[in-house]
């Protein structure tokens, strides 16, 4: 699966309604110059006008911060405020610790993407540990000083002339707790240590040879030779062993940040680490609504998928290869489709080449196979992180991915919802398809089709599937969370969706997203089925799509508006509605067959 981590979710939750106070508007020029493009390299766009500062990634260097430092001063700050001082002198304190606490997170998201590039890099895994594990206590403090000014006389004055936000959630006082601060450190160290266990970290034992799988071999090239029957044997063996050991590890470790989670929910007095999970992630709908979708998923989606699995796509992947691209084609390519509209798709794009805001690299040792999008606070930006694969499919990881810095390139770091994120990725990554016709071959424009139709069924089915797995998983009571509860879980998930024990070890869910951002892939669901509503009124109507997925993506209403609210405010229905999903996965059939799968006349057997 392709899609990744889209949002620094460690630390901005809590850090968003200060860091709103940043302009994310103006107008900046810079020289008009032609496009200047050379042989395997990337475009450097020539535009003149941007809504935006123009600004630099390279010039942003990383300096440890001292979070320490910046957390006391924090707390000072807010037992001033706590003390009765003036609006005005408080907002003086607040502005005075401004930059300290922006460069910590900051340096969190330098740290991070630098760790993503190479998680064995041991520099960049000790500032990643250092910072990571820094943030709840610099969070605790955040939130001192929010509760202060949501029990100060003055609390409107703050909401209106300084946050810009509304402070009502802290007007009873705040989470953080001493115990609560250390379970989340501790929550921070287990990731960082998932994060760090893949084919160069683990150690394996093999002929009396203990060590990392390369460095075993090594030892047996050197005994044996690279061409040698010995080395051929121990090479497969050993690859066999260091599998098991790294699912092994992250077994261990996934069980162990169930409990530390499992004490987060008790401290804060939840039934389920779910409910923290959901006001984290900005979930306005229930668990409940969550759940009932997810149930209908055996009944609306794996059909289809088998029948189409059967009929077209197992065929057709046989037979058919997507072509190598390199990156830099892919970049330049995607560029070109883009700038063929002067609106703000284009401008966000060539933003992101002029200020070199990405990294979009093929694979390579201890770097992250996916990609994300995070926020730069110290020059107000976003950032795009991308693995290539070297085939066609990356225009869609590219274009998926460019959907959420093209929402922070508008709205800034702060989302409306995480769902409503996910729309803006999935619906462009769809609505890119047909923009490829004459820059791919016509074979390869029929495999990305192919492809991302595929991709809809397959996310909607495995996501769902890790979705089931986190809501049951994290009712466990903490005497019952134990690697053989977790494999019956694993098994209990895949019959709620796929109506079968297909998968009956938890190792099936060990991805990053469970394991580091609980919940998070319930919004490939939800925002899946919006997608493709707005896709197939784009294939209907061309341009109504487009013009639909601008409009969510420019929030500019006055009022505040749900996940739901604002898919009706542009014409679509809830996702969370079951004849939404039947509407668009009848689509789906439709497009790759012409037959309905939920209407008679096509289907005796519909439902």
């Amino acid at each position: 699966m392709k899609k990744i981590t889209s949002l620094c979710l460690s630390a901005c939750i809590i850090l968003s309604s200060i860091f709103l106070l940043i302009s994310c508007s103006g107008l900046s020029s810079m020289l008009d110059e032609p496009d200047q493009r050379l042989p395997s390299s990337i475009v450097i766009p020539g535009r003149a006008l941007y809504s935006r500062p123009v600004v630099s990634y390279d010039s942003v260097e990383y300096e440890r911060p001292d979070i320490d430092a910046t957390t006391s001063a924090i707390k000072n700050v807010a037992a001033q405020i706590e003390s009765g001082v003036s609006f005005k002198r408080g907002v003086e304190l607040i502005k005075s610790i401004e930059d300290d606490y922006l460069n910590v997170n900051t340096m969190y998201t330098l740290s991070e993407i630098n760790f993503m590039k190479n998680s064995n890099d041991e520099f960049w895994s000790a500032e990643y540990d250092y910072v990571s594990t820094g943030l709840p206590a610099f969070q605790e403090a955040l939130e001192d000083m929010f509760v202060a000014c949501a029990q100060s006389p003055d609390r409107e004055k703050y909401e209106n002339d300084y946050f810009m936000y509304s402070l009502e959630e802290y007007v009873d006082g705040g989470i953080y707790t001493p115990r609560l601060v250390s379970f989340l450190e501790s929550e921070a160290t287990l990731e960082a240590e998932y994060m760090e266990i893949n084919e160069q970290t683990a150690v394996i034992s093999y002929e009396n040879i203990v060590g990392t799988y390369d460095y075993i071999m090594t030892e047996y090239g050197k005994r044996y030779g690279t061409y040698s029957t010995q080395y051929e044997i121990a090479e497969e063996e050993c690859y066999q062993k260091l599998a098991s050991a790294i699912t092994l590890q992250r077994r261990q470790k996934f069980t162990e940040l169930i409990r530390i989670r499992r004490q987060i929910a008790n401290e804060l007095g939840l039934d389920s680490y779910s409910e923290y999970a959901y006001s984290a992630m900005g979930y306005e709908y229930t668990d409940k609504e969550m759940t009932s979708m997810l149930n209908t998923l055996r009944e609306t989606v794996y059909p289809v998928y088998l029948t189409l699995y059967e009929r077209a796509f197992r065929s057709f992947f046989y037979n058919n290869q997507p072509s190598e691209i390199m990156p830099y084609t892919t970049v330049n390519n995607i560029y070109d489709l883009y700038t063929q509209n002067d609106d703000i798709v284009n401008e966000a794009y060539s933003y992101m080449l002029k200020c070199g805001l990405y990294d979009i690299s093929e694979s390579s040792a201890g770097r992250y196979n996916g990609a994300f999008t995070t926020y730069i606070y110290g020059i107000d930006a976003p950032f795009l992180f991308m693995t290539a694969e070297g085939y066609v499919t990356d225009y869609l990881t590219l274009s998926h991915e460019y959907g959420h810095f093209l929402d922070s390139y508008i709205n800034g770091p702060s989302n409306t919802s995480l769902d409503l994120s996910e729309v803006s990725s999935q619906a462009l990554e769809l609505m890119t398809i047909p923009m490829l016709e004459g820059v791919v071959s016509d074979k390869d424009l029929q495999y990305l089709e192919y492809y991302q139709m595929y991709s809809a069924l397959e996310i909607l089915l495995i996501q769902g599937y890790y979705s089931m797995f986190e809501h049951m998983v994290y009712e466990l009571p903490a005497n019952e969370i134990n690697e053989e509860n977790l494999d019956k879980i694993a098994a209990k998930a895949s019959k709620a969706v796929f109506g079968s024990e297909l998968y009956t070890d938890f190792s099936s869910v060990l991805i990053q997203h469970t394991a580091i951002y609980p919940h998070y892939v319930q919004s490939y669901c939800t925002s899946l089925v919006s997608s493709l509503e707005i896709f197939f009124i784009e294939e209907e109507e061309e341009g109504r799509g487009m013009e639909i997925y601008l409009d969510l993506l420019t929030r500019d209403s006055e009022e505040y508006l749900t996940f739901t609210e604002e898919l009706e405010g542009a014409g679509l229905s809830s996702p969370f509605e079951k004849e939404t999903l039947k509407k668009v996965i009848d689509s789906i059939h439709y497009k790759i067959i012409g037959s309905h799968y939920f209407k008679q006349a096509d289907n005796p057997n519909a439902a």
